[in-house]
């Protein structure tokens, strides 16, 4: 599949209803989560937060040279540097061994509150996509950080894709892990896409 496009959880939860009131279910972890009428979720425990560790079979890594102590490292056999970066604005980019998933990587110096990125992205997207929208955002830990996982819906010549994104910004400054790929076929790439989120470490 080509992307004609660049700015994309451990389970995703799917349903179709018509109802009019939110509704709770539970996960496969066993953990209760508020379903609301327009496809959106959220844990009913404000409190939770998902702890992820860098994975075992992450031993590739690359270091920014924008944002000195931002490393990500991944699975070197699932994820293969891009010959050519669908943008140039990426410092780096990764295109998933099947070729149907890539990922962006984005560092700078500045700091961006997390409460205002998801906003900043969808409208970023508006231009071309107004269907954009949010489908989840979440805190976790990752190695120690604090990150905010985002999942964005957005349509393009009516092919809906998904935005799967980490996003962290801190004293020494910012970076967005952006996945995109087909919303239809995001399922099979989720796991692997979540272990390569989990590689982002921020050295000393």
């Amino acid at each position: 599949m080509k992307f004609l496009f660049a700015i994309a959880a451990i389970f995703v939860i799917s349903i179709t209803y018509s109802y009019s009131q939110n509704i709770k279910a539970t996960t496969q972890e066993g953990k209760e989560v508020i379903l609301s009428p327009n496809g959106t979720w959220k844990y009913s425990d404000p409190n939770i937060i998902k702890t992820n560790s860098k994975p075992a079979l992450s031993t590739k890594s690359v270091k920014s040279t924008i944002v000195k102590g931002f490393e990500f490292w991944m699975d070197g056999k699932k994820w293969i540097p891009a010959k050519k970066k669908d943008t140039e604005n990426a410092e780096f980019q990764f295109n998933h061994s099947d070729g149907n998933c890539s990922i962006m990587i984005f560092s700078d110096k500045s700091y961006v509150p997390s409460d205002d990125y998801s906003k900043q992205f969808v409208d970023n997207l508006h231009s071309s996509s107004p269907e954009a929208k949010v489908v989840n955002e979440e805190k976790r830990i990752v190695n120690g950080q604090e990150v905010r996982f985002v999942s964005v819906d957005a349509v393009f010549d009516k092919i809906t894709f998904r935005y799967f994104i980490c996003f962290y910004s801190g004293k020494k400054g910012t970076t967005q892990i952006i996945s995109y790929t087909a919303k239809d076929i995001f399922p099979e790439f989720e796991k692997e896409i979540v272990d390569f989120m989990s590689g982002f470490v921020v050295k000393d």
